[in-house]
């Protein structure tokens, strides 16, 4: 049997509801979950246009909440864990169903819905998120001691580790304040990083963001 799941809007213009509409009723018989669009507050999901200035003023609270939080916006980099860019296409709204549908099935404690999107300076953080933040601007040393070395060169946009994939992942699922990682001088980069691979930095974010989603591309 088809499950039908509710999602509300607040602060989305007409002409994003009208896609969103159209767009679900095309959509209509490819998933297990089926969604409509409600206007009542007991919805399974909320999408709020943060690029509205009302939307942006109430998303901190929201995005708090038991219920999963959606933002709208054409920010790409907005911070938010479910995040629906505009203009709003087929395949990216598909894939947030499917996240939201998880969602209703698996309730996320409302501490770990917010960690992304509005943890001070000092907060113990993913690197995914110190690595959206661009929280540090010369090499660093993360782990060391009973963990791996995972060394970082922001300005190079390149990362160094002998880590195994298990010695990564453990890394990559760490929360660790901005301060935590060793910074490295010259000298302190080379002896660190002699005979280990240059790998991409983008490579990097992409793994440390996969690592926050239980393995869910």
């Amino acid at each position: 049997m088809v499950e039908t799941l509710r999602f509300s809007t607040l602060h989305v213009s007409s002409k994003d509801l009208k896609v969103l509409k159209s767009l679900l009723s095309l959509s209509s018989g490819k998933s297990e979950q089926q969604w409509s669009i409600v206007d009542d507050e007991d919805s399974d999901g909320v999408l709020i246009d943060v690029d509205d200035p009302d939307g942006a003023a109430i998303w901190p609270e929201l995005s708090r909440g038991k219920r999963p939080a959606v933002a709208v916006s054409r920010q790409r980099e907005f911070p938010a864990r479910l995040l629906l860019h505009k203009p709003i296409r087929a395949q990216q709204l598909i894939r947030l169903m499917a996240e939201l549908a998880l969602a209703a099935d698996n309730p996320v404690d409302p501490e770990q819905w917010s960690i992304l999107s509005f943890g001070d300076d000092g907060a113990q953080l993913p690197l995914a998120e110190h690595l959206r933040r661009h929280n540090w601007d010369q090499p660093v040393l993360i782990g060391g001691d009973d963990l791996a070395e995972l060394i970082i060169d922001p300005g190079a946009g390149v990362w160094y580790s002998g880590a195994s994939d298990r010695e990564l992942a453990r890394l990559l699922r760490r929360k660790f304040s901005r301060d935590d990682p060793r910074r490295l001088s010259s000298t302190e980069f080379v002896r660190h990083t002699n005979g280990l691979e240059q790998q991409s930095l983008a490579n990097l974010k992409w793994r440390s963001g996969l690592a926050l989603s239980s393995g869910s591309l």
